[in-house]
């Protein structure tokens, strides 16, 4: 069973007062198609998100010279501290508040 067949026939299920058109048919698949897309936007974000928890040791990692060694520590003293990479509703997006988001949804 796709998960288009499963919205179809929660819609169907739903609303009992005619059959479903394919009108219902295509405003499900909107639906999912938008749902898919939100999906895999914020699971891009959370990519992101892991890629700059790693940032302070590449930079750490990376010689740029002994006149900057002190500077660069307070750069990635910095960097750890702060709570940087993509928010919503300043929650930091990672892929296990994505997984309990759309628990929330469904339940």
């Amino acid at each position: 069973v796709t998960v288009v067949e499963a919205a179809i026939a929660a819609a169907i299920v739903l609303d009992t007062e005619h059959e479903a058109t394919a009108m219902d048919k295509v405003m499900v698949s909107w639906v999912v198609g938008w749902l898919c897309l939100l999906v895999w936007l914020l699971n891009s974000a959370a990519s992101v998100n892991v890629k700059v928890s790693r940032l302070p040791a590449l930079v750490a990692a990376v010689d740029f010279g002994q006149q900057i060694d002190q500077d660069k520590g307070f750069v990635i003293a910095n960097m750890s501290t702060g709570d940087a990479g993509l928010k919503v509703y300043n929650v930091r997006i990672d892929r296990v508040a994505i997984v309990r988001a759309l628990y929330y949804a469904v339940a």
